[in-house]
């Protein structure tokens, strides 16, 4: 499973990955986030006192899943792509579930960027069920965010990744929205969507290639001041709004085609061909505790 010819920015991450899970410090703040979390999952504690928990833990094995990517070990990307997946995707859920039983009250909307790749993750398991409740949270949360705030004020103020993941999901699902940015979506993602179902191979691969590329512009590490789209170690390795697009292909029968580009075509025919991985045990606990629905899978 080595990867071949990494477009520089996923090498650059890589490495820095390997670095960051070799501090001395790491195993020991893991078992201090895996110890928080499973203390307040057995005093019953408020869901909001775990998200900061879920989201440790997420960032952790995504990082960890960029290390394994890098090494060309299948099972630990299983296993840390997975985790990294599954305890975003509750992320969603359980901010999703607040927002629809508190329709009026303007907290708790999405944060820009990070939510709406946290609910398309799924999508690159081929877990339709769990990406299609994810996809319809953060929706309501986009919406919520349209409906109650000044343009000015609105938290998905860009029109990039955030209203082509909407828009992405409303095609795919069925999903009736009436979310509408306060800018016009770009011209990359505005063409991908034009050509995402189409069976013409030359017009795709062209499209696919421009979103890479802005995808690779935006892989940058913010500042006070600035926030870009693709800011976390995860999603400079895994571009995950178009491996989005790869596996809706394939759910939709239609050609599971190369684009051209390193970034989409070193890793979806990894992540495509990966085993189902067992879920984090934490992570079932928290759903089963915080979420009575049926499980992602």
């Amino acid at each position: 499973m080595k990867p071949a010819k990494l477009h520089p920015r996923q090498k650059n991450i890589i490495r820095r990955s390997a670095e960051w899970l070799a501090y001395p410090d790491r195993p020991g703040k893991l078992q201090g986030d895996l110890d928080y979390l499973a203390g307040k999952l057995a005093e019953a504690a408020p869901a909001g006192k775990i998200g900061t928990a879920l989201m440790f833990l997420a960032n952790h094995y995504s990082i960890a899943a960029c290390d394994a990517f890098g090494r060309g070990d299948a099972t630990d990307l299983a296993t840390f792509i997975g985790w990294t997946i599954d305890l975003n995707a509750l992320l969603v859920r359980l901010q999703g579930a607040y927002v629809v039983t508190n329709p009026d009250e303007d907290t708790n909307t999405p944060q820009e960027f990070w939510c709406g790749l946290h609910a398309a993750g799924p999508l690159l398991l081929s877990d339709w069920h769990g990406a299609r409740v994810c996809a319809e949270f953060y929706v309501a949360m986009a919406e919520k965010d349209h409906r109650l705030r000044h343009a000015d004020r609105r938290l998905l103020r860009h029109g990039t990744v955030d209203p082509f993941l909407i828009r992405l999901f409303a095609e795919s699902f069925g999903i009736e929205t009436s979310f509408q940015p306060t800018q016009p979506l770009i011209p990359q993602y505005e063409d991908l969507l034009r050509t995402w179902r189409r069976e013409d191979m030359g017009a795709f691969q062209l499209a696919m290639q421009a979103a890479a590329e802005f995808h690779v512009t935006r892989s940058k590490f913010g500042t006070d001041r600035t926030s870009y789209e693709f800011e976390h170690y995860f999603d400079q390795v895994f571009p995950v709004e178009l491996l989005a697009v790869q596996a809706l292909r394939r759910r939709d029968g239609l050609p599971d085609w190369q684009t051209g580009h390193p970034l989409v075509d070193t890793t979806w025919p990894v992540i495509r061909d990966l085993p189902l991985a067992q879920r984090h045990p934490l992570a079932v606990a928290a759903e089963q505790q915080f979420l009575p629905q049926p499980n992602f899978r």
